[in-house]
Parts: structure tokens; C-alpha cells; sequence
């Protein structure tokens, strides 16, 4: 009777390609492929197997919601991986990337992968609600150019800081 879920958020480069770690390095498959398992007790026809259903890490969340009999709010953009399971509403394409990285999008087979940073998509702005890092606050400097941006559908309505970026 309980939901199993094994998932990590990213793999890690040990040179292949030219590149060791993860973090500044293009999103290779080495990196976005990771391990998924999920032991769902109501689905016992599924046991043991696989699919190549393009799923995302923004799927776990509703999976859990509808796992436990919960509502998904409206605004919600990750789909229950028992709807993918049934093939109900499967994803045709997933996006991936990080800030100050690579932005890539796939349909499963193929991966168009944009960097960043050049004089083609200039200006570039960090989006938060506060003003603060991983590690640490924006400087007086980075936050004399802020702006308040309209907000995003999952920011529930709050404007978010619109800080110039330099990654």
C-alpha cells in the first residue's frame, strides 16, 4: 500500500566528452538521463515494466497530490505519472536547463540545446521574489538596475525582481 519513488536530479560528467562535474558544462545526455523508478500498489499490471514516456521531475509533486487523493491546484504544470502511464496526456516535448546554463528542449529523440549568454539574446534577467542567492544576498550594486516584473502563473499573482544578469 505505499507509492515508491527512486528519482535523482541530474547525472554527472567523469570526462566523457571533454568535460568533468556538472556545472558549467552543456546539459549531454550523460547528465539529463537519470533514474526513475516508481512502485505504484494500485498498479500492479505495471510491476516491472518500462516506458519511454518523456517525463520530469515537475511530475512528482502531482504524482504524490494524486496518489493521496489530493486536488491539484490549477496552476500546477507537472502531470501525474499514472495519466503519462495510461498514455492520457503524453508529453510531447520537456524542457531542461538552469540559469547561467544551457536551455535545451527534447522530444525524446532529439535535443536543441541553446547557451545562455551572447550578444543575440541580450538582455538577460534574473526573476525571484527576494533578493537573494543559493549563497548569499544580490549586492546594492546588481540590484540598481531591479524592476518589478509581471507575475508568472506559478508566483500566485506576486510580482517577481526583475535583476540584470550576468552569469
Amino acid at each position: 500500500d505505499t507509492l515508491l519513488v527512486v528519482c535523482t536530479d541530474h547525472g554527472y560528467l567523469l570526462g566523457e566528452k571533454g568535460w568533468w562535474a556538472k556545472v558549467v558544462t552543456p546539459w549531454y545526455n550523460e547528465l539529463v538521463h537519470t533514474p526513475l523508478f516508481v512502485h505504484d500498489p494500485r498498479r500492479p499490471d505495471r510491476a516491472g515494466t518500462r516506458d519511454a514516456a518523456l517525463v520530469q521531475t515537475i511530475d512528482l509533486a502531482p504524482t504524490l497530490l494524486d496518489f493521496f487523493g489530493a486536488e491539484l491546484p490549477p496552476d500546477m504544470q507537472g502531470r501525474p505519472l499514472s495519466e503519462t502511464a495510461d498514455a492520457q496526456h503524453p508529453r510531447e516535448s520537456a524542457l531542461f536547463g538552469m540559469f547561467g546554463g544551457h536551455v535545451n528542449i527534447t522530444d525524446g529523440r532529439y535535443v536543441y540545446m541553446r547557451a545562455c549568454h551572447d550578444d543575440t539574446n541580450q538582455p538577460l534577467y534574473e526573476h525571484t521574489l527576494m533578493p537573494t542567492r543559493i549563497r548569499g544576498r544580490f549586492t546594492p550594486e546588481e540590484l540598481t538596475g531591479l524592476t518589478l516584473a509581471e507575475p508568472f502563473p506559478f508566483t500566485k499573482g506576486v510580482p517577481t525582481l526583475r535583476i540584470p544578469a550576468h552569469p
